[in-house]
Parts: C-alpha cells; sequence; structure tokens
C-alpha cells in the first residue's frame, strides 16, 4: 500500500521534468537591454525596500511617542499638586522629636514639602515618640501638639484630630496677638469649639478627654452637646458625657505644652511682659509683692529667650534686682533685698 502512493506520487514529478528536456531553449536578450532591465528591477526593489524601511521607522516612531506621551500621563498623575483649595491655616514655630507632614491628593497619601514652615489645608502632621510641635495658627492663637499625635488640616477652621493630644491657646503667648477666628476641633466622639479660651483635646480609642484651662468649650455629637467651663475636666465615651472633674490650671497634666511653648518674641518686650507670659504658660497667677517690684519689671528690657518658660524666668531674673517664688498656683515677684 505504502509503495504504491510513493510511486503516484513521483509520477508528477518524473513528467515535469520530461516537459523541461523537451523544451528549447529561450534567446538570451541583448546585453544593452539585459542592463537596462537589471537596473529597472534593482530600482523597483530599492524603492519597495525604501517603504517598506519608511512604514518600519512610522511605526517605531508611533510606537516610542505613544510610550512617552503615556509616560508623560503617568508622571503628571503622581505628580504632587497641592489642592485648588488649599490656604494656609498654620506655621511651624517650634519642633522637638520626629515630625512628619503629609498632604492628601485624590485620598493619596504623599510627603509634603514644608521648607518654608507652611502648613496648607488638606495637610496631616504626625508626631513621633516624645516629640511635640507648636504651631501659629491663622491669624492669631497657638495649637501644640503633644507626642504620638496626628491631626489633618481641613478647610476652614477646622483641625481634625484622629489620635493623640492637642492644646489651644486663644492668644499666641510668644506674640501677643489674639485669635480672631475660632477653632474647631473635630473628633470622632464629636466637635470641640471654643470661646477665648485655653483647652486640650485628647482622643483615645474608646474616650474622648477636654480640659478647659481659660474660658469655655462645647462640645457637639450627633446625639448630645456639653459644655465645660474653666478648671473643668470632661470625659466621653459614644454614649455621651461619662465623667466632668475638676483640673487646676497648673496640673502637671499641661506641662508638655509649657515645654514647647513658642518662645516669646524679645524685640521691645519688658520683663514684666515675659513674666506674664511665663504665668500664661504655667497656669499660675503673677502677685507682685513690695514697693517698685512692679516698676522694676516694666522698666527692664527683655533678651532673648530659648528656654521652657519656668527655666527661663529663673536664667533672666539673674541679671535683674527681681526675684521670683514659683508656688504651686502662684509665681511671686519681689525686689531682691539689698545686701549690707
Amino acid at each position: 500500500m505504502n509503495n504504491l502512493t510513493d510511486q503516484q506520487s513521483r509520477e508528477p514529478e518524473d513528467a515535469l521534468q520530461e516537459l523541461f528536456r523537451m523544451a528549447s531553449r529561450r534567446p538570451e536578450p541583448p546585453p544593452d537591454d539585459a542592463a537596462s532591465i537589471r537596473a529597472a528591477v534593482h530600482a523597483d526593489w530599492q524603492q519597495i525596500t525604501r517603504r517598506s524601511r519608511r512604514k518600519r521607522n512610522l511605526i517605531g516612531f508611533a510606537t516610542a511617542a505613544s510610550v512617552l506621551f503615556a509616560a508623560v500621563i503617568m508622571l503628571d498623575a503622581w505628580r504632587p499638586v497641592p489642592p485648588h483649595s488649599a490656604e494656609l491655616v498654620a506655621r511651624i514655630e517650634r519642633q522637638v522629636g520626629e515630625v512628619r507632614i503629609y498632604q492628601f491628593i485624590d485620598d493619596l497619601k504623599t510627603s509634603a514639602a514644608t521648607g518654608s514652615g507652611d502648613l496648607l489645608s488638606g495637610y496631616a502632621v504626625s508626631t513621633g515618640n516624645d516629640s511635640a510641635l507648636a504651631l501659629s495658627w491663622r491669624n492669631g492663637g497657638s495649637i501644640r501638639l503633644d507626642e504620638k499625635t496626628t491631626v489633618k488640616f481641613s478647610t476652614g477652621n477646622t483641625l481634625i484630630l484622629d489620635a493623640g493630644r492637642v492644646y489651644f491657646d486663644s492668644q499666641n503667648s510668644g506674640t501677643g496677638i489674639a485669635s480672631k477666628s475660632r477653632l474647631v476641633v473635630e473628633t470622632k466622639f464629636g466637635d470641640v469649639e471654643h470661646l477665648g479660651t485655653q483647652y486640650m483635646v485628647e482622643q483615645g480609642p474608646k474616650e474622648l478627654l477636654v480640659s478647659v484651662r481659660e474660658g469655655m468649650v462645647q462640645i457637639l455629637a450627633d446625639t448630645y452637646s456639653e459644655k465645660a467651663l474653666a478648671g473643668e475636666k470632661v470625659q466621653f465615651s459614644d454614649d455621651g458625657l461619662s465623667s466632668r472633674t475638676t483640673i487646676n490650671p497648673s496640673d502637671s497634666e499641661w506641662d508638655w505644652a509649657a515645654k514647647i511653648a513658642p518662645h516669646i518674641d524679645a524685640e521691645k518686650r519688658s520683663i514684666y511682659d515675659f513674666i506674664e507670659w511665663v504665668g500664661r504658660e504655667t497656669g499660675r497667677s503673677i502677685q507682685y509683692v513690695g514697693p517698685g517690684a512692679r516698676n522694676l519689671a516694666n522698666e527692664a528690657i527683655l533678651g532673648s529667650v530659648d528656654k521652657e518658660p519656668l527655666v527661663a524666668l529663673q536664667l533672666h531674673l539673674i541679671t535683674t534686682d527681681l526675684a521670683a517664688d514659683v508656688r504651686p498656683d502662684t509665681i511671686v515677684i519681689s525686689v531682691k533685698p539689698v545686701d549690707d
């Protein structure tokens, strides 16, 4: 069966070879005609290959251009462009330890450049362990962030507290400028608003603590509304107010805020201004004792201040005729006795 198939497949090939042997040789064209034919064929071949090469080049260029265009689009999409509605909300005044600043663009978290110390709406700030941050807020007031605190600056007058502890003084005691607008601290337990005050807000996983040093704050939530007055510390849970206790303006819970206080602007400021700054930052009242103590404080000119309040107080009074007696709730200022 296989031999028969092989024989059948060879028969057409043998017939074709026999036909070629029987055919006469075709006449050769004249040499000049042959050269012309070869030249024409070569020209056609070059034209065809050039078209093919140009087509390949165009395809290559188009492919490269499309890749480049896609790359530009991708780079543009990842470039950290500030939000169109971003506005200046705060400036960094003092920093201790590790502080990270982020920017959110379409929910994408990127590092934010703050070489100028400016913070815009849409920025988020996190402090590390043993870290703290002091900010001047808008056109007045001072915001302090304790360690392990995360906040986000929203538009308007809202500060979103995700975790940790913040302190707000409606008067920036470093510059003496009072805030012209109110701050709202937004938490998952409710919003905290102030009415010309010093207060502290601490948010934990299951509770919110609001302490008022001066003035009054209001806590607003979907299911409750509460007020806290100076000297009060209120605690909230998911169900609302859970406790109300007292807190002294000079309690140690406020110490962290004093340590990160912005330095007082010393230019043309008197020792009296400096002592008032120390009293406000430490929650102590100032008492002048003896003749001439207040007058001496008003006359003396302050030098540079780069220490925390109570330490700076002792250092700066060394070169004056004034002495300070720091008590739990009061700072007593008197004239140093004259040595005999």
